[in-house]
């Protein structure tokens, strides 16, 4: 069963300002199953920066910081018994 990312307007994935260069963007959002519950525990990575990663909470929320140097991010999301995806993140949220 695929993963899926909760688009409401309170927890979109998003690039926020910069944090200390411009450069640097904080990406944060939710990752909810089929009903629209949380997944508690799923990994959540930069493909381009593997080793940029971290796991959702209680509530499936994660926040990365992200070095763009005039690349797209794209977020890797896997949790054990779902498929695992990919999501190009542009113009501030994820398509």
């Amino acid at each position: 069963m695929p993963v899926d990312i909760d688009m409401d307007s309170d927890s979109d994935i998003h690039i926020t300002e910069p944090v200390s260069d411009k450069t640097s963007r904080r990406i944060s959002g939710k990752v909810v199953d089929e009903n629209g519950m949380p997944i508690i525990g799923a990994s959540v990575s930069i493909v381009q920066d593997s080793l940029n990663a971290t796991v959702t909470d209680i509530d499936g929320r994660f926040k990365l910081l992200v070095d763009i140097d005039g690349e797209k991010p794209t977020i890797r999301i896997s949790y054990i018994g779902y498929e695992t995806v990919e999501i190009p993140v542009l113009n501030g949220t994820t398509e």
